[in-house]
């Protein structure tokens, strides 16, 4: 069950909110939402064994190395049990502070794991639209955070990043809106819950910065694949796959996801209305 963070600055939020006399909730706005997960972290939990006390150390520690970006960048954390957690961005520099958060995190961990025994891998996932931030807690337990469709979203893609083979996948409308400052990578479509599709992409983190060579050569070959595979152009696709996975810094598990899925596609087509979209990300 997830519990209230004890995250300063989030006591903080509920307390100035209190103080002021304000709503226990405000109204809708843009907010940008953060999910975050540790990869296999049952797994990684019962390599201490039966030792209870080392065990919750090593949450804690790993925990607060993660959060601590977040809350820097300022993201709230909403909720959080052991193994990850979930924040938000309000407005008005949601978007870019997210994806700082992003990228500082994946720099926390590799700091993390030159101590860390067992080693940490995360899954994040971001999604902006419109939230509702409040108190959604209980009478004895306030829990402030924000809900909307965006949370689920975000969730979803941090569930799906290991399967891409990346860190953090983003949405379009946060991808579009700072794209001029990070490396973001197409690398499928994301079909919503009304049955649309929209562009999905990948945060990347430097080196591959937006306007380095490699970064350049992956994102044109990315949408040569993409462009194919819509097309159903699957020998095409194939031929630039293997180009991409001969770049230096190139994504060999995404590579693979391709090949598999136009495999599957080849032996079962997919109906006249496909829109592209190579792994179904469950929302």
């Amino acid at each position: 069950m997830r519990v209230a963070a004890g995250a300063r600055n989030r006591r903080n939020v509920f307390i100035e909110r209190r103080a002021a006399r304000e709503g226990d909730t405000r109204a809708p706005a843009d907010v940008v939402f953060f999910d975050c997960r540790i990869r296999d972290f049952d797994s990684l939990a019962d390599t201490f064994g039966h030792d209870p006390e080392m065990l919750g150390r090593w949450v804690r520690c790993v925990m607060t190395a993660l959060i601590g970006p977040v809350e820097a960048a300022g993201g709230i954390v909403g909720t959080l049990v052991p193994g990850g957690f979930s924040a938000f961005f309000p407005a008005p520099q949601s978007m870019e502070g997210a994806c700082r958060a992003a990228l500082d995190l994946m720099e926390a961990t590799d700091r993390l794991n030159l101590t860390s025994e067992p080693q940490v891998s995360v899954s994040l996932g971001i999604a902006a639209g419109i939230g509702v931030e409040g108190d959604f807690g209980t009478e004895e337990r306030p829990l402030w955070t924000a809900i909307g469709l965006g949370s689920q979203i975000a969730s979803a893609l941090a569930r799906s990043a290991a399967r891409y083979g990346v860190t953090a996948l983003a949405g379009p409308v946060t991808a579009e809106a700072v794209e001029s400052h990070f490396a973001l990578l197409q690398v499928d479509w994301l079909r919503l819950l009304d049955g649309s599709t929209t562009p999905l992409y990948a945060l990347l983190a430097p080196p591959l910065t937006r306007g380095h060579p490699k970064f350049l050569a992956l994102r044109a070959f990315h949408t040569h694949i993409l462009d194919a595979c819509q097309a159903r152009d699957w020998q095409q696709a194939r031929e630039k796959i293997a180009m991409a996975r001969a770049l230096s810094g190139a994504n060999t598990v995404l590579c693979d996801l391709y090949l598999e899925r136009i495999a599957s596609y080849e032996l079962h087509p997919p109906p006249e209305d496909w829109p592209g979209v190579i792994f179904e990300v469950q929302i």
